[in-house]
């Protein structure tokens, strides 16, 4: 779950995310750049296995992770989006940062205790990546990615507060 909330992050900032539902070439790492504009289109491949993904692990629907925004979908993202008392159609700009937003919180609730600071959590992140991937080759994109995030100026605003 914890994977789907930094996700969650990462997509209020760049259009562009491939995970590991996307293909196995991602198995290891997030691709994100902002050559696309942030917000849902259920043509979006990517933006759709997300969206199937968070609705399944991270608020419980029985929903088949396919990439593939069917009758399904539509149906379970509405229930969401209702659950969360989120109003709006997902595709509109508002409506999807307020579901990011409600995937983070969500995601982040259960890692550590709820008194962690925005540092400790980052703190957290980077000790994951020393515990799961040591000095294996994958690590320094993965580094990368995550310092990029840390360094990002919402972020580091957010670190200070």
């Amino acid at each position: 779950m914890l994977y789907l909330g930094v996700e969650a992050v990462l997509r209020k900032h760049f259009g562009t995310v491939l995970d590991w539902h996307y293909n196995q070439a991602h198995r290891d790492h997030w691709h994100v750049d902002d050559g696309t504009p942030v917000g849902y289109d259920d043509r979006s491949r990517s933006r759709v296995l997300f969206l199937q993904a968070s609705l399944q692990q991270v608020f419980g629907h029985s929903i088949v992770v396919d990439g593939i925004a069917g009758p399904q979908t539509r149906r379970s993202s509405s229930e969401a989006l209702r659950e969360l008392s989120i109003e709006g159609a997902l595709n509109t700009l508002d409506t999807w940062i307020a579901y990011l937003d409600a995937v983070a919180v969500k995601a982040f609730e259960n890692f550590g205790p709820r008194t962690l600071s925005p540092s400790d959590l980052l703190a957290r992140i980077y000790q994951s990546l020393d515990d799961e991937l040591g000095d294996a080759a994958q690590r320094k994109p993965i580094e990368a990615a995550v310092n990029g995030f840390a360094m990002h100026p919402d972020v580091q605003r957010w670190l200070s507060s």
